[in-house]
Protein backbone atom coordinates (compact mmCIF):
# COMPACT_ATOMS: atom_id res chain seq x y z
CA UNK A 1 0.00 0.00 0.00
CA UNK A 2 1.44 3.42 -0.89
CA UNK A 3 2.26 6.02 1.72
CA UNK A 4 -0.11 8.93 1.56
CA UNK A 5 -0.25 12.06 3.64
CA UNK A 6 -3.17 14.48 3.44
CA UNK A 7 -2.57 17.63 1.42
CA UNK A 8 -2.39 20.78 3.49
CA UNK A 9 -2.84 24.20 2.01
CA UNK A 10 -1.93 27.59 3.38
CA UNK A 11 -3.82 30.81 2.77
CA UNK A 12 -5.24 30.99 -0.75
CA UNK A 13 -5.32 27.32 -1.72
CA UNK A 14 -2.77 26.55 -4.42
CA UNK A 15 -0.65 29.66 -3.83
CA UNK A 16 3.07 29.87 -3.06
CA UNK A 17 2.42 29.09 0.62
CA UNK A 18 0.76 25.75 -0.03
CA UNK A 19 2.28 22.66 1.50
CA UNK A 20 1.39 19.52 -0.39
CA UNK A 21 2.19 15.93 0.43
CA UNK A 22 1.64 13.40 -2.29
CA UNK A 23 1.42 9.70 -2.91
CA UNK A 24 4.71 7.80 -3.05
CA UNK A 25 4.53 4.76 -5.28
CA UNK A 26 7.20 3.39 -7.59
CA UNK A 27 9.11 6.65 -7.27
CA UNK A 28 6.28 8.71 -8.74
CA UNK A 29 4.59 11.66 -7.12
CA UNK A 30 1.87 13.75 -8.66
CA UNK A 31 0.06 16.78 -7.36
CA UNK A 32 -2.88 17.09 -9.77
CA UNK A 33 -4.42 20.08 -7.98
CA UNK A 34 -1.25 22.20 -8.29
CA UNK A 35 -1.84 25.32 -10.36
CA UNK A 36 0.69 26.35 -13.04
CA UNK A 37 3.46 28.51 -11.62
CA UNK A 38 6.90 28.52 -10.04
CA UNK A 39 7.26 26.82 -6.67
CA UNK A 40 9.90 26.03 -4.08
CA UNK A 41 10.16 22.25 -3.77
CA UNK A 42 11.41 20.53 -0.63
CA UNK A 43 11.91 16.78 -0.45
CA UNK A 44 12.90 14.60 2.47
CA UNK A 45 13.10 10.87 3.18
CA UNK A 46 14.19 9.03 6.31
CA UNK A 47 17.98 8.68 6.51
CA UNK A 48 18.64 11.34 3.84
CA UNK A 49 19.39 15.05 3.87
CA UNK A 50 16.46 17.26 2.87
CA UNK A 51 16.67 18.78 -0.60
CA UNK A 52 15.37 22.23 -1.56
CA UNK A 53 14.90 23.35 -5.16
CA UNK A 54 14.13 27.09 -5.03
CA UNK A 55 12.35 27.44 -8.40
CA UNK A 56 10.47 24.53 -9.97
CA UNK A 57 8.02 25.28 -12.77
CA UNK A 58 4.72 23.43 -12.87
CA UNK A 59 3.46 21.71 -14.84
CA UNK A 60 6.53 19.68 -15.76
CA UNK A 61 6.87 16.31 -17.41
CA UNK A 62 9.20 15.01 -14.73
CA UNK A 63 11.80 15.89 -12.16
CA UNK A 64 14.66 13.72 -10.91
CA UNK A 65 15.60 14.24 -7.27
CA UNK A 66 18.88 12.88 -5.94
CA UNK A 67 19.09 12.63 -2.17
CA UNK A 68 22.26 12.06 -0.11
CA UNK A 69 22.64 10.70 3.43
CA UNK A 70 24.74 13.78 4.24
CA UNK A 71 26.70 14.26 7.42
CA UNK A 72 25.94 15.14 11.02
CA UNK A 73 26.40 18.48 12.75
CA UNK A 74 26.86 18.75 16.50
CA UNK A 75 26.31 22.25 17.85
CA UNK A 76 27.89 22.86 21.26
CA UNK A 77 26.25 25.93 22.77
CA UNK A 78 28.31 27.61 25.50
CA UNK A 79 27.07 29.72 28.42
CA UNK A 80 26.91 32.97 26.42
CA UNK A 81 24.70 31.39 23.75
CA UNK A 82 22.49 29.56 26.25
CA UNK A 83 21.99 32.78 28.24
CA UNK A 84 20.16 34.33 25.27
CA UNK A 85 16.37 34.26 25.57
CA UNK A 86 15.09 31.65 23.11
CA UNK A 87 18.64 30.77 21.97
CA UNK A 88 18.60 29.76 18.32
CA UNK A 89 20.72 29.76 15.19
CA UNK A 90 20.43 29.25 11.45
CA UNK A 91 22.66 27.31 9.11
CA UNK A 92 23.19 29.65 6.16
CA UNK A 93 24.14 28.74 2.59
CA UNK A 94 26.99 30.65 0.90
CA UNK A 95 24.46 33.14 -0.55
CA UNK A 96 23.03 33.87 2.92
CA UNK A 97 19.79 31.89 2.49
CA UNK A 98 18.80 29.54 5.32
CA UNK A 99 19.44 25.82 4.89
CA UNK A 100 16.25 23.93 5.71
CA UNK A 101 17.50 21.04 7.86
CA UNK A 102 13.94 19.70 7.71
CA UNK A 103 11.61 19.89 4.73
CA UNK A 104 8.94 21.08 7.16
CA UNK A 105 10.96 23.93 8.69
CA UNK A 106 9.31 27.27 7.97
CA UNK A 107 12.42 29.39 8.51
CA UNK A 108 15.42 27.10 9.12
CA UNK A 109 15.58 28.13 12.78
CA UNK A 110 17.55 25.69 14.97
CA UNK A 111 16.49 26.00 18.62
CA UNK A 112 19.32 25.66 21.16
CA UNK A 113 17.61 24.93 24.51
CA UNK A 114 20.49 22.76 25.81
CA UNK A 115 24.30 22.62 25.52
CA UNK A 116 24.39 20.05 22.70
CA UNK A 117 22.14 19.89 19.64
CA UNK A 118 22.78 17.31 16.94
CA UNK A 119 21.41 17.47 13.41
CA UNK A 120 21.72 14.31 11.35
CA UNK A 121 21.44 14.07 7.57
CA UNK A 122 22.70 17.56 6.75
CA UNK A 123 23.58 18.00 3.07
CA UNK A 124 27.35 18.19 2.47
CA UNK A 125 28.65 21.71 1.87
CA UNK A 126 30.00 24.95 3.29
CA UNK A 127 27.75 26.88 5.65
CA UNK A 128 27.78 29.63 8.25
CA UNK A 129 26.16 28.84 11.58
CA UNK A 130 24.65 32.19 12.62
CA UNK A 131 23.37 32.60 16.16
CA UNK A 132 20.31 34.86 16.14
CA UNK A 133 21.60 38.22 17.40
CA UNK A 134 25.04 36.75 18.05
CA UNK A 135 28.22 35.33 16.57
CA UNK A 136 28.70 33.28 13.41
CA UNK A 137 30.95 30.28 12.78
CA UNK A 138 32.00 28.72 9.45
CA UNK A 139 30.98 25.07 9.11
CA UNK A 140 31.99 22.42 6.56
CA UNK A 141 29.72 19.36 6.51
CA UNK A 142 31.03 16.21 4.81
CA UNK A 143 29.24 13.04 3.76
CA UNK A 144 29.20 10.45 6.57
CA UNK A 145 31.24 12.63 8.98
CA UNK A 146 30.31 14.21 12.31
CA UNK A 147 31.23 17.91 12.32
CA UNK A 148 31.34 19.78 15.64
CA UNK A 149 31.02 23.53 16.04
CA UNK A 150 31.46 25.31 19.38
CA UNK A 151 29.60 28.50 20.23
CA UNK A 152 30.54 30.84 23.09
Amino acid sequence: MPERAPARHGPGEGDAHAVCSFELRLGRGEVPSLRPGVYQLRAQAGGYAPLTLPAVTAPASGLLLTLTPGGSLEIQAGPETLARPDAAARLLLPGGQPYFYSAFSADGLIRLPQPVRRLDNVAPGSYTLQVVGGPARPVEVREGVLTTVALP
